[in-house]
């Protein structure tokens, strides 16, 4: 999701000017930095009215906290495991554990019609920025939020005149980037 902001980015620089060299959908600390960071990858390139619709999004802590958090989520260390709300089950005759680093919880006498999806829900880790959301309803959220973002641009794209340099901006592109399909 991540990478498809930056491939937006990239676009919409790539419309205007035939120099896409460093260009990031900028993300920073705070908004008092939003300026420069816009500057120091390359979205400025993209033009004033792209700016603008950026700042709108607010890329940054104290901003849209779940569009930060999509960033936190992209430099947050790849190998930390997804940690299961519930990570021991046992009940009379069987026993079902899932590795010893993880803190288990025991579930005693759960009723035969319980629902076992309510019983396993994995959440992002205590040293994530999305600490103990469960997984799947987030990245769900992200993803809208993300697909909200591009839709937002190809608006745009979409109302200006043709661009100066006559390259153009393919809309598809910033929709619906290909995932390796």
């Amino acid at each position: 999701m991540r990478a498809a902001l930056d491939i937006m980015a990239v676009s919409l620089v790539g419309a205007v000017s035939t120099d896409t060299e460093n260009v990031y959908f900028p993300f920073c600390t705070d908004a008092n930095e939003l300026d420069k960071m816009i500057k120091r990858r390359g979205f400025d390139r993209a033009g004033q009215d792209a700016v603008d619709l950026l700042k709108q999004f607010a890329p940054h802590r104290g901003g849209n906290e779940a569009l930060r958090a999509l960033h936190e989520l992209d430099i947050q260390d790849k190998h930390h495991m997804v940690i299961p709300i519930l990570a021991n089950i046992s009940s009379p005759p069987s026993r079902v554990e899932i590795d010893e680093s993880v803190q288990p919880r025991r579930v005693r006498l759960v009723p035969l019609d319980y629902d076992p999806k309510t019983l396993f829900a994995p959440s992002f880790p205590d040293n994530s920025f999305l600490a103990h959301r469960e997984v799947i309803p987030t990245l769900h959220e992200l993803v809208g939020l993300v697909e909200g973002i591009l839709k937002a641009f190809a608006a745009l794209v979409a109302a200006r005149s043709p661009p100066a340099s006559g390259r153009g901006l393919k809309t598809k592109q910033i929709i619906k980037p290909e995932l390796g399909k």
